[in-house]
């Protein structure tokens, strides 16, 4: 009876490390996934992923993808400000016009912004590595 308890509680820690492992892209930087990295996965799935999806491709004609996305790549000084604040008017993502408006999660802390944005510069490819918290204030400071 305690050994299989025992053997249940093993094998629960198995998958659950098997998940974590299988849901890290590809091509990550070494020193990824870490900490920031998976909580930032996290909050993007809550948060950004019904839009954009969880490849990052986005959805259709409706929403921008983030995966290659060279408005992303031109406006990574923004990034904290439009994950806060959201986005209004049309923009042009990989040659393609976009003007579905993009809610702010006003809610969302800094640490928590510098997460996601961790999980989209080691994501689909990009190893950009780490973000220092202080860049990301800053950037949400100009915007206020």
């Amino acid at each position: 009876m305690i050994l299989r308890f025992y053997l249940k509680s093993i094998i629960r820690l198995l998958l659950a490390f098997i998940l974590i492992t299988s849901c890290v892209g590809e091509g990550n930087d070494k020193a990824f996934p870490n900490e920031s990295f998976l909580y930032g996965q996290r909050l993007y799935a809550t948060h950004c992923q019904s839009c954009h999806q969880q490849d990052g491709l986005g959805f259709k004609s409706l929403y921008p993808p983030l995966a290659n996305s060279d408005y992303l790549n031109e406006n990574e000084e923004h990034l904290p400000c439009i994950i806060k604040k959201g986005l209004k008017g049309k923009i042009m993502v990989n040659g393609k016009e976009y003007d579905q408006t993009m809610p702010g999660n006003d809610a969302l802390t800094s640490e928590e912004i510098k997460d996601i944005i961790i999980y989209l510069n080691n994501s689909w490819g990009k190893t950009e590595g780490d973000l220092p918290l202080k860049e990301v204030k800053a950037s949400l400071k100009r915007c206020e």
